[in-house]
């Protein structure tokens, strides 16, 4: 118990050694392709929601799987940087900073969407009662995206209590082990097999699995073995996903989605291959001085393109003469979406009134 504690501190100790050294370079470049990515998706969703048993289908739904790790990767960063908050600052100032940062941009931009959607009649607003425009906000109606926000609040206030256990990893891993049996393999098993296993467990739910991994991962120093198992589960994971729902959808006649989701085991081993694979590549070598400061100034803009690029993507597919379903929009417009969004919002958090407003 004692050298496995030892060992555990010696991890977590060269983990945070590397991080004094500079900025988390990796985490950056992990932030930029997670938001690019979601722009990307956005741009194929369409069609993959649309099954046709065409090259056209099966390409979209490459995209959608193979990127589908978006979203665990963003939480994972969250986890990573902010589980062990009590070594920078208390837990009061800890949820100032989380409400600052994303519940007030949450609620403004909610606001934002709502509004803009009444004007340009994407939506039509039935009753201006506070209550109502409560109950769209939270249930993120105005603008669907926003389902994020409201799992991330969840592992927010949960972060306090594991925060405590921050040094104690074997907890953690075993935290991370009830919640990926519960949350990421038994709704597989019902799916796949009719084995109902239900059981609510207080300490397993929603995302916070990618909050626990995305900390272990960062603060452990992994040997190449370990780190080949996590690509191939990725790869296996990814590839698992793509077979069966080619295969159901084929089978009903529609997009299967009958084992999709965020927590998914399969999406677990491809969100963890991505994080380990993206961490052990040595950006530093690569990347240094000015490309430094520029990666962490594009990083920096991943959440304002986050809550931004389906208001360009409108005005896009509106003004623009491309056909939705096209690779030109497919491919060619998520660049010019991604980096625009970017340089708006590069620009807007210059004015400091409009600063909070992009966290």
């Amino acid at each position: 118990m004692a050298e496995s504690k030892e060992t555990d501190n010696k991890i977590t100790g060269n983990a945070v050694a590397k991080r004094k050294k500079g900025r988390y370079l990796y985490m950056d470049i992990l932030n930029i392709m997670a938001c690019f990515c979601v722009v990307f998706i956005h741009h194929s969703n369409t069609l993959v929601a649309r099954y046709s048993d065409t090259p056209l289908w099966r390409e979209s739904l490459v995209v959608e799987c193979g990127m589908y790790w978006v979203v665990p990767v963003f939480v994972m960063i969250s986890g990573a940087n902010l589980l062990n908050y009590r070594k920078k600052y208390t837990t009061a100032e800890f949820m100032k900073k989380r409400f600052l940062r994303t519940v007030v941009p949450f609620l403004i931009w909610s606001v934002v969407y709502l509004v803009w959607k009444v004007q340009t009649e994407q939506m039509v607003l039935d009753s201006h009662d506070p209550v109502d425009i409560f109950n769209i906000i939270i249930n993120y109606r105005e603008q669907a995206i926003f389902w994020y926000f409201i799992p991330l609040f969840g592992c927010y206030l949960a972060m306090p209590i594991f925060s405590l256990a921050a040094d104690n990893r074997r907890l953690l891993w075993y935290a991370t082990g009830v919640n990926f049996f519960f949350v990421s393999v038994a709704p597989a098993l019902k799916t796949l097999f009719g084995l109902n296993i239900s059981m609510a467990v207080p300490i397993s739910g929603g995302l916070m699995i990618f909050v626990l991994l995305g900390y272990l991962l960062a603060t452990a120093d992994l040997k190449v073995w370990q780190r080949l198992i996590c690509y191939v589960l990725g790869i296996a994971g990814v590839s698992f996903r793509y077979i069966y729902t080619l295969k159901k959808s084929a089978e009903i006649g529609k997009y299967d989605t009958s084992i999709k989701g965020c927590s998914m085991f399969y999406n677990v081993f491809l969100a963890v291959g991505v994080f380990v694979l993206i961490k052990s590549i040595p950006w530093d070598r690569f990347i240094k001085g000015t490309g430094v400061k520029i990666v962490s100034a594009i990083s920096g803009c991943s959440f304002g393109v986050y809550l931004i690029h389906k208001i360009l993507m409108y005005y896009a597919e509106k003004n623009l003469d491309i056909d939705i379903m096209s690779r030109t929009w497919r491919y060619g417009m998520p660049f010019a979406i991604y980096f625009s969004a970017v340089l708006i919002v590069f620009i807007v958090r210059k004015i400091p009134v409009f600063r909070r407003v992009f966290g």
